[in-house]
Order: structure tokens, then C-alpha cells, then sequence
């Protein structure tokens, strides 16, 4: 950690240009929801007026399984604070707060890794990262998340370097409650037990890890014992999981073509035995009866065509960590077109977002693994994105999943840089 009044100074510059960049684009485009808002809005209701975790609308609550929980319980405190009525901009207001935090603990744990000049680069290139700033604005998890697993991930590296252990419980906590919102960072524990055991030397890191993980299972038990109560059978966090690797099995259906997907999604009629399930279901009993047809058919259809599965896979996967933030600009048209139209400028701008915030990041992180080992920081950010990138290989693809891991690609991308400017530094005095 930097000491006093240099730590304040300079961290509280990146949250003052992070929060200002977040607060001018919630000023011109506003607070907005997509449909899984709707869902969140309605059980975060629910909890506030009748204590009830369910998407139903009527007095007979049905216990939902359907969502985590993290982000509706996040919403019933903007439920308390609007008096019963959710504010959407008081929810984006906050979460451009949460994520300008995010680009201080970036600055931390790229400064664990690189010189300072490095660090303060990374923070402010995520102070600036397009996906970042447009997710503020939206009524979803990726901001709220994003908060919790990067400061997560700072305390918890801090709490073993500095052997504290009040910073392990309060990483626990905070790795707990991501776990809560997505249930994708149950990877992240996994992979510092990983990092820990093979870059940590202290006797202690056992004792360390012991006291982690009580505090993180803890932290799940209530609700894990709360679904497994409404459903009779051990439910991780929420019910519906198939869908993501059962969709890119339908390769009769090109990804990009997600009008006609959830057109089939929520259709009661459809002749897709998983959607019709998934869209009749009701109870606990029903969702989890859904999730094993679910299972069932994306090994049939991967099975039944499986050259058309990787191709299609080969064709997507790119998409989920590399775009030109098409959402961010509102240029939501190919380069091709784009060029056929005579639009320059927004040709330009389409392919410099691309270059700079999605293409360089990348190959500089592929550099950045030859750092990666040096210390249990670097080693664990690397560690954290290559990961996420292998587990989503059969899963639906949107780039919104990896926008809350970019953190930890910046971060090894630093170090990446440091790396190459040194090589570059010594080919000119050799």
C-alpha cells in the first residue's frame, strides 16, 4: 500500500476522473433496464413488501430459483430509500460510484505488479473502458459484481501479504456476496487456493485459507440452505444454468439472431422440449425438472451435430472478449456498411474502440503472462481471466460476461507492457 497522503492524493484522482466520466454519461444517456431488469425489479419488490423471494405478482408466492440473489437484494435498499419505488437513477448513481472504486483497486493491484506510472495507467484505461462506463448506466449485475469480486480480490491478496486476517474475513464476505450475484466466481477461491499453494511460502497460508473458506461457505450457507428447503435437494445459489450451455447447441439458430432465440425462449408453444419446460415452470420442482431436460438435450444436440457445434463455437467465442462497443456509441452497424455508406468518422471510431480498449489489452495480457509468475498478485489476475476465458468455451457468448473480469486482464496487460518496454530498453543499449 502507498502511505498516507500520497495513497489519498493519487487514488482519490482516479475515483474523481472515473466517477466524473461515469456521471457525464449518465447525465446524456440515463439510467436504463433490459428484461432481466424487470425480474430483478419484481423480486427486490417483493422482498421489500411482503419478505417474499419470488417473481410472482399475486399473494400465493411461489419461492423463486430462478435468479441469484445478490443484485435484487441490492435493489431492495433503493426499495427502502425510494419509499417502496426503485429509482433508476439512484441505482446508476451508485453503481458509477462502486465502479469508479473499481478503478482504484485496479491502480492497487496493477501497483502490486508494475511501477507506479504502469498502475496509474491501468486504472485510468479502466476509468475510461467503454464497456465499463456504458454497464454503469443499466439496471444489471455486471457493475455491482465487477465491484465485489475486484475488491475482493485486493483484500484478500493484501490480507496474505500483510497477514491480516480481519482483511481475509472482509474478502470473504465480499467474494461471498459475488458468488450471491453470479455464481461464475465460485471459481475465484478455487483458483487462489491454486495460487496460494504455489506461490505463498508462509507457514500460515494453510491456517489463512482454513479461515477463508469458513467465512465464504458461511457466507453462502443461508441461502444455500434456504433453496435447498423450497426445493428438497441441494440447489448452488440459483436454478436455471442449462440455458447457457444449451443455447449454442442450437445451432439452428445463429447466435447474433437473438429475436428469433427468445422468441422460442418464452414461447409456452414451442416445439424445443427445454424452452417449453423452462417456459411453463413454476414451481422449484418445476425449474429443476426443466434443468435436467435441459442437461439431457445439450449433450443430445451436441451429439447429434457435432461439427456444426464447433464451427459455430469457433465462429462466436471471439465475440466475447473482443468488440467495438457498439452499445457504448450507438454505431451499430457493420465496418463493410460503414464504409458502403461513406461514414468515416464513425468507421474510425468503431475501429479505434476495437484496437485500443479490446485488441491491445488482449495482446498485451498475452505478454503479460511471461510476468504473471513473480508474485502471487500477477500470478492470480492472469490465473483469474485465462480461466474465465476456458470456462466459457460452451457457453453462450455476450460480451457483458467478460466485462466484469476485464479488471484482471488490465492488470496483467501492465505487467505485460513493463515487460516489453524493458526488453525494448535493453535492445537499444545492447
Amino acid at each position: 500500500m502507498l502511505p498516507g497522503k500520497g495513497f489519498l492524493a493519487q487514488t482519490g484522482v482516479i475515483f474523481f476522473i472515473g466517477f466524473c466520466v461515469r456521471l457525464l454519461y449518465l447525465y446524456i444517456k440515463d439510467a436504463q433496464g433490459t428484461f432481466d431488469t424487470f425480474d430483478y425489479l419484481t423480486l427486490a419488490g417483493n422482498l421489500y413488501h411482503h419478505g417474499a423471494y419470488s417473481v410472482n405478482n399475486f399473494p400465493d408466492f411461489i419461492p423463486s430459483l430462478r435468479r441469484a440473489p445478490g443484485y435484487p437484494y441490492f435493489l431492495t435498499f433503493f426499495e427502502w430509500l425510494g419509499g417502496g419505488k426503485v429509482s433508476f437513477q439512484a441505482v446508476a448513481f451508485v453503481q458509477c460510484v462502486l465502479d469508479s472504486i473499481t478503478a482504484v483497486a485496479v491502480f492497487l493491484l496493477a501497483r502490486k505488479v508494475a511501477a507506479k506510472p504502469y498502475a496509474a495507467a491501468a486504472a485510468l484505461f479502466y476509468a475510461f473502458h467503454p464497456g465499463a462506463i456504458f454497464r454503469t448506466r443499466l439496471m444489471l449485475t455486471e457493475s455491482f459484481f465487477t465491484f465485489l469480486i475486484v475488491v475482493g480480490v485486493l483484500f484478500l491478496i493484501d490480507a496474505f501479504e500483510d497477514e491480516k486476517i480481519w482483511l481475509l474475513i472482509l474478502s470473504a464476505l465480499f467474494l461471498g456476496l459475488a458468488v450471491l450475484t453470479r455464481p461464475v466466481a465460485v471459481i475465484l477461491p478455487v483458483l487462489f487456493a491454486l495460487a496460494v499453494w504455489l506461490k505463498v511460502n508462509s507457514g500460515k497460508k494453510y491456517k489463512y485459507i482454513t479461515i477463508f473458506g469458513a467465512v465464504f461457505l458461511l457466507t453462502l450457507a443461508p441461502w444455500l440452505v434456504r433453496c435447498y428447503a423450497v426445493s428438497g435437494q441441494f440447489i448452488f445459489v440459483q436454478g436455471v444454468t442449462a440455458f447457457q450451455f444449451y443455447a449454442p447447441t442450437r445451432v439452428d439458430i445463429a447466435q447474433w439472431n437473438e429475436a428469433k432465440l427468445w422468441t422460442e425462449f418464452f414461447d409456452p408453444e414451442t416445439n424445443d422440449e427445454y424452452f417449453r419446460a423452462l417456459a411453463n415452470a413454476v414451481t422449484p420442482r418445476d425449474f429443476i425438472e426443466a434443468e435436467k431436460i435441459g442437461r439431457a438435450k445439450t449433450i443430445e444436440n451436441i451429439k447429434a451435430h457435432p461439427r456444426e457445434y464447433l464451427f459455430s463455437r469457433a465462429k462466436i467465442y471471439p465475440y466475447f472478449f473482443l468488440t467495438s462497443f457498439d452499445n457504448f456509441t450507438g454505431i451499430n452497424n457493420s465496418y463493410r456498411n460503414l464504409w458502403t455508406e461513406g461514414r468515416i468518422l464513425s468507421l474510425l471510431v468503431k475501429s479505434l474502440l476495437l484496437l485500443v480498449f479490446s485488441l491491445l489489452p488482449f495482446v498485451l495480457s498475452l505478454a503479460g503472462i511471461m510476468r504473471a509468475g513473480r508474485n502471487l498478485a500477477g500470478f492470480f489476475c492472469a490465473l483469474v481471466w485465462i480461466i474465465v476465458m476456458l470456462v466459457h468455451l460452451p457457453m453462450w457468448i455476450e460480451y457483458r460476461f467478460w466485462v466484469p473480469f476485464v479488471p484482471f486482464q488490465i492488470v496483467t496487460a501492465v505487467a505485460g507492457l513493463s515487460f516489453l518496454r524493458n526488453i525494448f530498453k535493453v535492445g537499444r543499449v545492447d
